[in-house]
């Protein structure tokens, strides 16, 4: 498989999702096998595993018209490889019908996480601004009133020594 891998690290780097486009460029093997990374510690992945599906060699095994189709067996051959390439075609797709549905419901468990934490940490950072006014008003006027008693404490003190 031919993964651009530029694309992704420009994706990861700008803080977004990233589609990959694969193209098997050679017949499957494990060098084609696609692993899905879940989590950040690569603790939880998914392997999608290449399969050959070409219409030739060990692919289907598919095989052109053989004799002719002159006998009845020829054509029974024929019937066989096409079961046979149907089947494992069947068995490729719902491989792949099943790692798409374990990613996409990691990535809508993921993405709904996501946005709970990011909704969580705007309500913690966001106050009422009207509440936090009166809260700071009503310092400033316990901090007047405090200096004013202390004014009055000190003036009271001075009259009574004026008056000995």
């Amino acid at each position: 498989m031919k993964i651009d891998q530029q694309s992704i690290q420009q994706a990861a780097s700008a803080n977004c999702s990233a589609n990959i486009i694969t193209k098997q460029v050679t017949d499957a093997n494990t060098s084609n096998d696609l692993t899905v990374q879940l989590n950040e510690r690569n603790t939880n992945t998914i392997n999608v595993v290449a399969v050959n599906l070409t219409s030739s060699g060990q692919g289907l095994r598919l095989d052109g018209a053989q004799n002719n189709w002159t006998d009845r067996s020829d054509i029974d051959n024929a019937v066989a490889g096409l079961d046979y390439a149907k089947a494992t075609v069947r068995s490729a797709s719902q491989q792949l019908s099943t790692n798409l549905n374990v990613i996409t419901t990691r990535e809508t468990f993921t993405k709904e996480f996501s946005d709970v934490l990011t909704e969580g940490a705007s309500k913690l950072t966001l106050a009422d601004q009207n509440e936090e006014g009166a809260s700071l008003l009503m310092l400033q006027t316990r901090q007047q009133l405090g200096t004013i008693a202390l004014t009055l404490a000190n003036q009271s003190q001075q009259s009574i020594l004026r008056l000995f």
